[in-house]
């Protein structure tokens, strides 16, 4: 191909201009007379990334080299916030497109494809997409069936792929595939390839748009993939398929922190404006002690995804390998999105009727923040890992877990506090036995325990920095409350089984004697 010239670059405007600008054009948009039918309408999110174009969302996750800021993690984490508070399927907009196409092409990418491409993300808003899951293997990633197999000087890519967003619209995907092996079958390993839709050879075919729940904005549906690509669309050919893939992974995961972090701070916003102007009788409904509660919450979600952005930051640059971090992945991912719906439930609940509709910010909110807890790892499953995970040298034996607390760089500081005695609160007892023989459902509040452990190590982190100490003392009291109930949990055996028979009648309609006086 011929050589791509790239502009020469030019002197960047100040992250907080940026950012402002940024804040600006959202602001105005939002405001707009036709905000909330826009918001509403399917597949808006083409029109909204074509009016930000002058704002260059997506330069933030660009090297500098391609006409973009440099892909520095607090740089992009703070695009998210902001994009977040305004409009949630924006940032996740910007969040598949940044941390699952650009910075994956940009790590690794072959020369020339990134020469060619990235200069679009960073000046033309550009939209890439993933496609991982499957019919038939959503959970289960690593037993997708696309295939690939050399044709020629390049690969055969085909398969089904299914609800990846931005279907229909990205103008590029990364397509995950395993090597069609023959009479072997399918290899273990996962392959990633890169297809551009200006090519018909290349372009996925939409067989049907799916009727989404929520998001709106954002298409979503099933698409049949049967591509020929030249050898350098194969991405990170030279290293292990699995370690490229869980770096990608990792990274989109610890990108939730960006994306909640301006998400909650806009549900705190109106929380706090609706209970401040709104009166029950004679009494402002800030002054209940149960609004006091649900608020409390909602600013310790803020506080303590504060807390996660700035781990991240220091962790996620673009020149990182996050293979490694799936551990803190993991948490960062299933903690900001059960705050993200818990956010919008209390939300919801506080506004009463008037937010039980989609054009209504508490509405939308919970329909739109449901799925987070489901894509990119069910948040069972992530639990489930990362007890597995803080037990993987114990799982045939037994470890008392406050051992196995102390015993991880990441969870220390945040096991000495939680368990010590303080506030008011008595000395909690950590030191039980806990295996890999424990219960599914076991396992599952350990791995929230173990998140929630974390959380608190972090906010005792961003305490050091000077954050105010009434959101942080809030916060710790919050997850001290979180971590004690889950113990309780753990200690637990699992009750009622299930049963695998059908449904017995219900009882007011089952036999019964006859009544006096009758026959």
């Amino acid at each position: 191909m011929a050589e791509v010239s790239i502009a020469p670059p030019v002197e960047l405007e100040s992250v907080d201009d940026y950012l402002r600008r940024l804040s600006a054009t959202l602001e105005a948009l939002r405001n707009a007379p036709d905000a909330a039918a826009f918001a509403a309408e399917r597949g808006s999110i083409v029109g909204l990334m074509e009016a930000l174009r002058p704002a260059a969302p997506t330069a933030a996750f660009v090297p500098s080299r391609y006409g973009g800021r440099g892909g520095h993690a607090d740089e992009w984490l703070a695009v998210l916030e902001v994009a977040g508070y305004h409009w949630l399927g924006l940032t996740l907009t910007l969040g598949i497109t940044g941390a699952l196409f650009v910075q994956p092409l940009a790590r690794y990418g072959e020369d020339e494809l990134q020469r060619r491409l990235l200069p679009r993300f960073a000046r033309e808003g550009a939209l890439g997409g993933f496609m991982m899951t499957e019919p038939d293997h959503g959970t289960d990633a690593l037993g997708i069936r696309t295939a690939f197999r050399r044709e020629g000087n390049g690969f055969r890519v085909s398969g089904t792929k299914h609800w990846a967003g931005l279907t229909g619209v990205a103008d590029y995907w990364l397509v995950a595939a395993r090597e069609d092996a023959g009479d072997a079958g399918l290899k273990h390993d996962v392959r990633l390839f890169l297809l551009d839709t200006a090519d018909p050879s290349q372009r996925p075919r939409v067989v049907q748009h799916y009727d989404s729940l929520g998001l709106y904005s954002i298409p979503y549906g099933r698409s049949t993939v049967d591509a020929y690509v030249p050898e350098a669309h194969m991405i990170g050919a030279q290293a292990v398929g699995l370690d490229v893939l869980m770096d990608i992974l990792a990274r989109s995961r610890l990108a939730f922190a960006g994306m909640g972090m301006g998400y909650l701070r806009r549900l705190a916003d109106e929380a706090l404006a609706l209970t401040q102007d709104r009166s029950v009788g004679s009494t402002r409904l800030i002054s209940f002690d149960v609004v006091q509660g649900r608020l409390s919450r909602i600013q310790t979600f803020v506080s303590v995804c504060s807390a996660l952005c700035l781990r991240v930051a220091g962790l996620a640059d673009l020149g990182r390998d996050l293979s490694g971090q799936m551990q803190s992945a993991n948490i960062t991912k299933a903690l900001v999105s059960d705050f993200m719906h818990e956010g919008a439930q209390h939300l919801l609940q506080l506004s009463g009727a008037r937010g039980y509709r989609l054009s209504h910010v508490a509405g939308r909110s919970v329909v739109d923040s449901r799925p987070f807890q489901i894509f990119e790892g069910s948040n069972d499953v992530l639990y489930h890992q990362i007890a597995r995970r803080l037990l993987k040298e114990w799982l045939r034996r037994e470890v008392k877990l406050d051992e196995a607390l102390a015993a991880v760089p990441d969870l220390a500081r945040g096991a000495a506090f939680v368990a010590s005695a303080h506030q008011g609160f008595a000395q909690l007892d950590l030191g039980f036995a806990v295996s890999g023989a424990l219960p599914q459902r076991r396992m599952v509040d350990l791995g929230r325990l173990v998140a929630c452990v974390y959380a608190a190590g972090a906010v005792l982190d961003l305490r050091d920095t000077g954050y105010d100490a009434r959101r942080i003392s809030s916060a710790l009291i919050n997850l001290r409350h979180e971590v004690e109930a889950l113990a309780v949990g753990c200690r637990r055996s699992v009750s009622a089984p299930i049963t695998r028979e059908s449904t017995p009648p219900v009882a007011w309609r089952a036999p019964r004697p006859p009544r006096s006086g009758e026959t």
